[in-house]
């Protein structure tokens, strides 16, 4: 696509602040022109959904330029930092073995929480 004249650069929001300042639609912006796109995934998921022309200003400079906006590629060690910082691992006691168990969801205490061994016997 490059030889045409033609790039694709992804940025992602990484911050709360952010996600709520900037419009998490999808656009397609050429030179005097704006399309509303669906995402990737309503697509894959077979949704319906329309790519539409609009007249409606995109603040996309706003959007792109914001602090918190990380370039995909060459942020990428950066928000693969600050995705490891966000995956929790709450240590309990197995409600059936007594083994210790490592959950991705904070215990409530009132549920049973099973460690990954007596799960996999509870699932099947």
């Amino acid at each position: 696509m490059k030889p045409k004249g033609v790039s694709l650069e992804m940025r992602l929001v990484s911050t709360k602040d952010a996600y709520e300042k900037v419009s998490h639609d999808r656009f397609i912006i050429g030179q005097n022109i704006k399309y509303n796109v669906p995402s990737y995934t309503t697509l894959a998921k077979g949704r319906f959904s329309e790519i539409k022309k609009t007249n409606n200003y995109v603040p996309f400079i706003d959007y792109w330029n914001n602090k918190d906006s990380l370039d995909i590629l060459k942020d990428w060690p950066r928000i693969r930092d600050t995705l490891d910082k966000t995956k929790r691992v709450y240590e309990t006691i197995c409600s059936s073995c007594g083994k210790t168990a490592y959950l991705k969801f904070k215990p409530n205490g009132y549920r049973p929480a099973y460690c990954d061994d007596c799960w996999k016997k509870r699932r099947s």
